[in-house]
C-alpha cells in the first residue's frame, strides 16, 4: 500500500512539473501587462466585449490547460465576463484531443466534430450567460499588487516582477499538486474507475454522470472518458457533457486566486451548460 501510494505521488509529481514552464511565462505575461497598463488594452479588443465568448472558446480549443488558466487570470482581475470564461471552460478539452489524434487517423474527423461542438456550445452559452449575467468588466480591474510606480514596465523592475511571477507559478503548481495527489490517491483503481457511474447502458442516463466526473481537474479524467468513448463504452451526448465540464487547471487557479463566490457560480454554470449540451445532443440524436 505505501509502494502504490508513493508511486501515485510521484506521478502527481511528474504530471505536475511541466506546469512550471507553462505558467511562469503565462503568469509574467499577465503581470506584466497588469502594471504596465496594458492589459485592459490587450483584453478590452478580443475578450472584454460582447463577443468575447468568441474569442475565449477560440482559445479554449488550443490543447492542454494553458489557456484556461490565462482567462481565469484575467477573469480575477475582472477584465473579461463570466459568459467569455464559462465559454473558455467548455471549449477547453485538456488532453483528449492529444489522445483522439494519437488513435489513429479514422479519428480525426470525431476530432474536428468534436472542437466544433465544443466551440459552437462555448460561444452559444458564453453569450447567452452575458446576455443576463450582471457581472461586467470593470475600467481598473480587481486588487492588483503594485509592482511599478509608472505606467510602463522599467527595465529595473523585471526582476521584481519575474520574482512575483515565480512566486504566483509556484503556488498554483504546488496546489494542482495537493489536488492531483489527493485524487490519486483516492482513486487508486485508476482512472476508468472515475466513470464507473457513467457505464449505464442508457445513454441518456451517462450525461450527468459523465459531467460530473468531468469537473474532477485532472487529465486522467479526460482521457479516461475519451477511451470510454473509443471503447463503445460512453455515448456521444455523455462524452461531450464530460468533456465540456472539465476545464484543465482553470478551475483549482479560479478557487485560489478568485472570489468563492464567483467561483461557485462559474462552475456551476459550466457544469449546467455540459449537462445543457449533452441533453441536447441526445434529444437531436433522436431525430
Amino acid at each position: 500500500m505505501l509502494d502504490t501510494a508513493f508511486d501515485i505521488l510521484l506521478d502527481a509529481l511528474r504530471d505536475c512539473a511541466p506546469m512550471l514552464w507553462m505558467l511562469f511565462p503565462i503568469y509574467t505575461l499577465v503581470e506584466y501587462l497588469e502594471h504596465s497598463g496594458r492589459l485592459a488594452r490587450a483584453a478590452k479588443p478580443w475578450f472584454g466585449g460582447r463577443l468575447g465568448a468568441f474569442a475565449g472558446a477560440a482559445l479554449g480549443l488550443i490543447p492542454q490547460c494553458g489557456m484556461s488558466v490565462l482567462m481565469t487570470s484575467f477573469f480575477v482581475r475582472r477584465r473579461i465576463t463570466t459568459g467569455t470564461l464559462v465559454a473558455t471552460f467548455i471549449s477547453t478539452s485538456d488532453e483528449a484531443l492529444p489522445v483522439l489524434l494519437a488513435s489513429g487517423v479514422s479519428y480525426l474527423r470525431f476530432a474536428g466534430a468534436l472542437l466544433a461542438i465544443k466551440f459552437a456550445a462555448g460561444c452559444f452559452w458564453g453569450l447567452a450567460i452575458d446576455a443576463v449575467s450582471r457581472r461586467r468588466i470593470t475600467a481598473n480591474g480587481g486588487p492588483a499588487i503594485v509592482l511599478f510606480p509608472s505606467a510602463h514596465a522599467e527595465p529595473a523592475r523585471w526582476p521584481a516582477l519575474l520574482r512575483h511571477a515565480a512566486r504566483h507559478t509556484l503556488r498554483t503548481t504546488a496546489w494542482v499538486y495537493v489536488v492531483t495527489a489527493a485524487i490519486g490517491l483516492a482513486l487508486a483503481l485508476g482512472p476508468h474507475a472515475l466513470a464507473a457511474g457513467a457505464w449505464t447502458p442508457r445513454p441518456a442516463l451517462q450525461i450527468v454522470p459523465a459531467a460530473l466526473v468531468g469537473m474532477i481537474p485532472n487529465c486522467a479524467v479526460s482521457v479516461a472518458i475519451v477511451e470510454l468513448h473509443l471503447h463503445g463504452q460512453l455515448a456521444l451526448p455523455a462524452t461531450i457533457a464530460g468533456l465540456s465540464a472539465g476545464a484543465g487547471f482553470g478551475p483549482i487557479v479560479l478557487v485560489k486566486d478568485g472570489n468563492r463566490r464567483d467561483a461557485l457560480r462559474v462552475l456551476s454554470l459550466t457544469l449546467g451548460a455540459a449537462i445543457a449540451t449533452g441533453l441536447m445532443l441526445q434529444v437531436i440524436g433522436r431525430w
